[in-house]
């Protein structure tokens, strides 16, 4: 189990790696209103992953195939919500780099946002489709609630890390920086969410 658990942690860690829309959501809260508001955010899509883990461990064929049906519109909501939070971060004039600046905003909204963002978000669904027969062969069906926390926890890991690299930058970073990353990553989030609306329903 040890192993399995070690597997499902490198897998956890790797799906959540890559900077697309969540860990651009991470950074730009981070930047916005400190450490806690984007470790939250992390910790939303690592619980979005953890359920994704279970789902590919259990075998759960019927979820699954369900859920990738309903990518469409899955996708399709959550790309009219990350261009939504692209243009809040456009629109709010950046704040003195200090912890809990920014407009407010609790840290259970910065979850249960980023957590239904990972739920929809269409590079996830694909990206634990591909892991259900993986897991399979590594045993994760007889044991999933190790898959479960495995992948919890490497993604909280990674989302551990971004969100404490970008808060000592924030502290750092001379104001004109700061203001011109935050508005990036709001810039960058719409254009996911307009990419995403785009690809799903305007030139499917």
């Amino acid at each position: 189990m040890a192993l399995l658990f070690v597997e499902a942690l490198v897998i956890g860690f790797s799906i959540a790696l890559p900077l697309g829309p969540i860990g651009l959501l991470c950074v730009g809260r981070t930047l916005e209103r400190g450490f806690w508001a984007g470790l939250a955010s992390g910790l939303g899509a690592a619980t979005a992953d953890g359920f994704y883990g279970f789902v590919a461990a259990s075998g759960f064929a019927a979820v699954a195939s369900r859920l990738v049906a309903f990518e469409r519109p899955l996708a399709g909501g959550g790309g009219l919500f990350l261009a939504f939070l692209g243009a809040g971060f456009l629109r709010h004039r950046p704040p003195v780099p200090k912890e809990g600046g920014g407009p407010s905003q609790g840290p259970v909204v910065d979850f249960l946002s980023a957590f239904g963002l990972t739920l929809t978000n269409p590079m996830t669904l694909l990206s634990f489709a591909a892991l259900f027969s993986a897991l399979g062969a590594l045993g994760g069906g007889r044991f999933p609630q190790v898959v479960v926390g495995g992948v919890f926890v490497g993604s909280a890991l990674w989302w551990l890390i971004l969100a404490g690299v970008t808060a000592l930058l924030r502290e750092r970073l001379p104001q004109g920086i700061f203001a011109l990353l935050q508005k990036g990553a709001g810039l960058a989030l719409l254009a996911f969410g307009l990419w995403i609306i785009g690809t799903r329903f305007l030139f499917a």
